[in-house]
C-alpha cells in the first residue's frame, strides 16, 4: 500500500509514501506537479503532489475503482468503478465530484482523447468500448470488443483508440470518431 518515486535515468528510489489500500492505478497530470491513485479495496481516489510525495487530498469513489486519467490540461480526474459499473468525474483542484455516468458491466480501463473532448472505456464483462463526452458525461457513442478488454489506449493524434482483448488475446485498432474497428492482430495469452 504504497506509492513510490524512482529517478528515471537512474532508477533508484527517490521517495514513497502510504496510500489507501490496495492501489490499482496510477496517473500523472501532464505538466508532473501531481500523481493521482485509485485504491480498490477502500474507494478512494488521492492527489498527490510529485515534487515532495505529500498527500494533497482525498475523495470516495464508487465501488472498486480500477483505473483513474487526467484531462490533458489537468481540470478534470476521471475514475471507472469495476464493481458499481460507473464513470466518474472529479474536479482536480478540489476532488469534488462533478459528474457521473453509467457504463458496460465492470469497467476496467480508461482513456482521455489528447482534446479532453472524450472520454473511453473499456467494459471487461459485456465486451464494449464506449466513447463519453466529457463535458457532460453523456454516451456519445458503444461498440463490440473481443472477449474481456483490458486496457484501452489513445494515438496521440486523437485519432485512434487501441484495446487489449485477454479473453480473446486480440490488440483492436478503433477509429476514434467512428468507432468502428480498422484493425485486429493476435497477440500473446492473456495480454495486459
Amino acid at each position: 500500500n504504497t506509492l513510490q518515486k524512482f529517478n528515471a535515468s537512474s532508477m533508484t528510489l527517490v521517495g514513497s509514501v502510504g496510500t489507501g489500500s490496495s492501489p490499482f492505478y496510477v496517473a500523472v497530470s501532464s505538466d508532473g506537479s501531481y500523481v493521482y491513485v485509485v485504491n480498490d479495496l477502500d474507494n478512494t481516489l488521492q492527489k498527490f503532489k510529485s515534487s515532495d510525495m505529500t498527500l494533497v487530498r482525498s475523495a470516495n469513489t464508487g465501488s472498486r475503482p480500477r483505473s483513474v486519467a487526467v484531462s490533458p490540461d489537468g481540470s478534470y480526474v476521471y475514475v471507472v468503478n469495476f464493481s458499481s459499473n460507473t464513470l466518474q468525474k472529479f474536479n482536480a483542484s478540489s476532488m469534488t465530484l462533478v459528474g457521473s455516468a453509467s457504463t458496460g458491466a465492470r469497467p476496467h480501463s480508461i482513456a482521455v482523447s489528447p482534446d479532453g473532448s472524450y472520454v473511453y472505456v473499456v467494459n471487461y464483462n459485456s465486451n464494449t468500448l464506449q466513447k463519453f463526452n466529457a463535458s457532460n458525461m453523456t454516451l456519445a457513442s458503444s461498440v463490440g470488443t473481443g472477449s474481456n478488454p483490458y486496457s484501452v489506449a489513445i494515438s496521440s493524434d486523437g485519432n485512434y483508440v487501441y484495446v487489449i482483448n485477454t479473453g480473446s488475446n486480440t490488440l483492436q485498432k478503433f477509429d476514434s470518431s467512428t468507432m468502428t474497428l480498422v484493425g485486429s492482430a493476435s497477440t500473446v495469452t492473456d495480454p495486459y
